[in-house]
């Protein structure tokens, strides 16, 4: 793994320290709220999106990224599969799952997997950043 503050290439993308990964697609049928990015913005962060939350490992690994922010809609058994494996490799790693519908066993089973967090949507910008910072044991 690099050492921290190093951006390395990944598939073409430069993945700097401080980056969130964003999952944008997968199964969810709309994009994200403009807000979010809004957001990660105002935190100093910058965001990769990326569409298929099975491929959030390999940024993970590759050193640089400080949270995952997926979609509930997208949780499916290989996606809880890659967020626990992110989990086991990178334990200060936030993983924040967004549920824009109560959806009570995805985020269960999120939890289960490794998620640092768990928040409904409309949430606070607040309660956003502090979720995307939560990742510390």
């Amino acid at each position: 793994m690099a050492a921290p503050g190093t951006a390395l290439a990944l598939a073409g993308v430069a993945v700097p320290s401080g980056t969130i990964v964003v999952v944008v697609r997968g199964a969810a049928p709309r994009e994200w709220p403009p807000e979010v990015f809004a957001t990660i913005a105002r935190a100093g962060h910058s965001a990769v999106r990326i569409d298929d939350v099975r491929l959030a490992p390999f940024y993970a690994l590759a050193g640089g990224v400080t949270a995952i922010l997926v979609d509930a809609r997208t949780l499916d058994m290989g996606a809880l599969v890659a967020l626990r494996g992110c989990r086991e490799h990178i334990r200060s790693l936030a993983i924040v799952v967004v549920a824009f519908e109560p959806a009570p066993s995805v985020l269960m089973r999120a939890l289960e997997s490794g998620a640092t967090a768990c928040l409904s949507w409309p949430v606070s910008s607040e309660a956003l950043a502090q979720a995307l910072h939560g990742g510390a044991p």
